[in-house]
């Protein structure tokens, strides 16, 4: 510990090189993703304003509903996925094919919300 903190003092090390650094932004991009389509979701669930292939949120349709499928607008390659309910009893699992994510739950999502977010390789 001497030995840092001298060579800290020194100016050999600094304090930055312990940082985390910034979750990088980048606003100039021209590359942006698609719209996904919700289907076997109950009865007449909806994508919420806003969503999109990286990101967004999933009415569930009504029903007894223990499964649903997002369609990615494309193949974005290796895609992963990370998704959570709006009912803490129902725990996701996710399985991914091409531009298919499905994802089904432990128990009933019926009239629920899915929040779900995706790295999309290239964006």
């Amino acid at each position: 510990m001497r030995y840092l903190w001298t060579l800290l003092m020194l100016g050999v090390l600094s304090t930055h090189a312990w940082a985390v650094p910034a979750w990088p932004t980048n606003t100039t991009s021209t590359d942006t993703t698609g719209t996904p389509t919700v289907t076997s979701c109950g009865t007449s669930p909806v994508l919420v304003a806003g969503s999109d292939d990286a990101a967004g949120t999933i009415n569930v349709g009504s029903g007894t509903i223990t499964s649903c499928t997002l369609t990615l607008s494309k193949n974005y390659g290796t895609t992963v996925c990370l998704v959570t309910t709006s009912a803490t009893s129902a725990v996701p699992a996710v399985a991914i094919a091409t531009n298919v994510v499905t994802i089904t739950t432990s128990a009933t999502i019926g009239s629920g919300k899915l929040f779900y977010l995706c790295v999309l390789p290239g964006h």
